[in-house]
């Protein structure tokens, strides 16, 4: 993925992201593939730290939202599906 910021609007970004009270709690940061695809894991506490770490990305990027599942309800869910 090709990006159309410049280096200082890049560094700005970089530098808004490390407020976790509006953007989320980076747990891994972004990595790259040679497909161009690339993952990060961030925490969201609700929301709005969403939409605004949405607003911060680059007009082509695809964001996919997953829950995380606590261990002891997968543990009661696989359970069940043997019952």
């Amino acid at each position: 993925m090709k990006s159309s910021r410049s280096q200082v609007e890049s560094a700005k970004i970089s530098e808004a992201r490390k407020d976790e009270k509006k953007y989320g709690k980076t747990i891994l940061e972004a990595h790259y593939y040679d497909t161009g695809k690339g993952i990060a894991i961030v925490e969201f506490e609700n929301h709005k730290q969403i939409a605004n770490r949405m607003t911060l990305g680059e007009p082509d990027v695809i964001y996919k939202i997953c829950p995380l599942i606590p261990g002891a309800d997968m543990g009661e869910a696989s359970t069940k599906i043997g019952e």
